[in-house]
């Protein structure tokens, strides 16, 4: 919840998702660089949120829903991420091991703790700000002094990993789920045990769990899987506790009595937060239904429901006659393959493997190629009989893009590990592996007559190959952060560029030369891609299409999307129509007419 209880912001497979709280309406979609967000937080204003985005943190401005900072200096996913009290320092974990403190307002990371001797899971400041807790998978969870970053104790009891810890309001008690199926209760100053019904009065000697919910007889309250979130109640005297059957409960502190549970759809993981007033309870489930539930408090009535995104889309590609779309997955995992005409689904290729990235389709339009996410493989589908008719293997990671020669002959790809590789379609062999980019490569095109091919890095950098010698001919420099898409013009002359920096290039090709800039977007440019006749140019980025005049460079229009991230750009083959997929599945089409000449 934002601080005001009127927000909910969560955490996904795709970025964070922004919610009404009271509407349950979806607002905002802020994309993350990993595609997956495995934790998101409200700084205590209400004026941050920040993400763990694959090994590095991303910080948004809440108010214009853009990227302020990213933190880099893990090296390793990062599990949870959260907030002091003051909101000047930000503390994450991560499968490095490693706990960080970071500085806001700078992004410098100020002092890394290191004690775990598994990763760390959890992490959660006290309310004044001076201790840090950690919980790991090493079973044991640990205080630090946050001045310091001196390891204050450590607790040990759990007989799994611990998965989630929080601080009561006053922070005298900690308490955390765990793998063991139980939440515990620690008293953060003495460790000692406190008396609670169904409790013991005579823990045995240097016994730190003070107490632990739902071990007793009556099964009926036990949770029967991972305690994976716990949360205290603003007034401290309700602990919830979710797990991965999606069971909620909620406990009295004092007592140690199950008070509540609630039952939601299961998921590989419960989060549970309150609202700040203390009525409303929020769960969510990732991995299963992506669902967010709000339930009542006192009554346990369920009074709202968010309903999960099952068909994020991120990549979208008209066929050459233009009268089919195909649209690569980014939840289910597959391609739909529609008709444009009627907006018919007219096949799936089932996927499995992962989020679609790229698709593409071969000149004469007999073939797909898609890419199941990181699995490293590209598959061929017959369109006529939506059978896979190939696998190509040998990348490594995520492959980001994919795309035909325009005489079908071969395919390039760019991936996760810096490399392009080149494919004979007939063969499926890896003819040639091209080295050169120093980080991921996430686009790729062939120039209209298939001399060259260019692609679009992470390391922010274009680079023009010769597609016969297979040489690097140009590198174009000029982008300030990642490059996500490329594009060439109808003519083969100019070369288009969308990035993280949130403007778009254009690039004279002979020359190298950086002919344009293209600035407007708020976010991200995620997709470009010419007009059919060369003279417009579309590009994709937060909740917006905007339209350029390649000639001049002067902005035509903005096509408004539905509050989420626009991933990807396609004109028709006539031109007629222009298609955006975005990242939670509506496929939205403009026509273009008033702008035909």
């Amino acid at each position: 919840f934002s601080p005001d209880g009127a927000y909910i912001a969560v955490a996904s497979n795709i970025g964070v998702w922004l919610y009404d709280a009271k509407t349950g309406r979806e607002l905002a979609l802020l994309a993350t660089d990993s595609h997956w967000a495995h934790a998101v937080v409200f700084s205590p204003d209400g004026t941050k949120l920040a993400g763990a985005d694959g090994d590095t943190i991303q910080l948004w401005d809440f108010a214009t829903r853009t990227n302020i900072a990213t933190l880099d200096g893990h090296t390793g996913l990062i599990w949870s991420v959260v907030f002091s009290p003051d909101g000047t320092k930000l503390a994450s974990v991560s499968i490095d091991k490693t706990v960080k403190l970071w500085e806001v307002e700078t992004g410098k990371n100020i002092n890394t703790l290191t004690g775990h001797v598994e990763l760390p899971r959890s992490v959660a400041f006290s309310p004044d700000g001076t201790k840090l807790a950690s919980g790991s998978i090493d079973k044991t969870i640990k205080l630090w002094e946050v001045e310091t970053g001196k390891n204050i104790t450590t607790l040990t009891g759990h007989t799994d990993r611990v998965e989630s810890i929080a601080f009561s309001p006053d922070g005298t008690k900690l308490a955390s789920g765990s793998a063991d199926t139980t939440v515990g209760l620690w008293d953060v100053k003495t460790g000692k045990n406190i008396r609670t019904s169904g409790g013991t009065d005579n823990p045995s000697a240097g016994e730190q769990m003070l107490q632990i919910f739902a071990r007793r007889a009556f099964k009926s309250v036990q949770h029967r899987s991972r305690v994976t979130s716990v949360a205290f109640s603003p007034d401290g005297t309700t602990l919830a506790s979710g797990d991965t059957d999606g069971m909620v409960k909620l406990w009295d502190v004092s007592s140690g009595e199950n008070m509540n549970t609630f039952h939601g759809p299961r998921g590989l993981s419960t989060s549970v937060a309150f609202s700040p007033d203390g009525t409303k309870l929020a769960s969510s489930i990732s991995g299963g239904y992506g669902t967010v539930e709000i339930w009542e408090v006192s009554t346990g009535k369920n009074i709202n429901t968010i309903a999960g995104h099952l068909d994020g889309v991120n990549s979208i590609a008209f066929s050459p006659d233009g009268a089919k779309l195909a649209t690569g997955l980014s939840v289910s995992q597959g391609v739909k393959l529609w008709e444009i005409e009627t907006g018919k689904q007219v096949v799936t290729f089932s996927e499995k493997m992962g989020a679609v990235m790229s698709v593409a389709f071969s000149p004469d339009g007999a073939t797909l190629a898609s890419t199941p996410g990181a699995v490293g493989r590209i598959k061929l589908w017959d369109i006529e009989t939506g059978r896979n008719i190939a696998t190509l293997q040998g990348s490594r990671g995520w492959v980001w893009s994919v795309v035909f020669s325009p005489d079908g002959t071969r395919l390039a790809s760019g991936s996760d590990d810096k490399n392009i590789r080149l494919w004979d379609v007939k063969t499926g062999e890896n003819t040639a592996t091209l080295r050169g980019h120093t980080n991921g490569v996430y686009s790729m095109v062939f120039s209209p007559d298939g001399t060259r091919f260019a692609s679009g890095s992470k390391d922010k950098t274009v680079k023009l190959w010769n597609a016969e010698t297979e040489k690097n001919i140009a590198t174009f420099e000029g982008h300030t952060d990642e490059v996500r898409s490329v594009a060439f013009s109808p003519d083969g002359t100019r070369l288009a560029s969308g990035s993280k920096d949130r403007t778009v290039k254009l690039w004279d090709v002979e020359t190298g030369t950086d002919v344009d800039t293209l600035e407007g977007h708020r976010d991200w440019v995620w997709s470009v891609a010419f007009s059919p006749d060369g003279t417009k140019l579309a590009s994709g980025s937060d909740n917006t299409v905007e339209l350029w005049d390649v000639e001049t460079g002067s902005h035509l229009d903005t096509f408004q999307g539905d509050g989420r991230a626009l991933m990807s750009v396609a004109f028709s083959p006539d031109g007629t129509k222009l298609v955006s997929g975005s990242s939670t599945g509506p496929i939205l089409v403009w026509e273009m007419s008033d702008f035909i000449e």
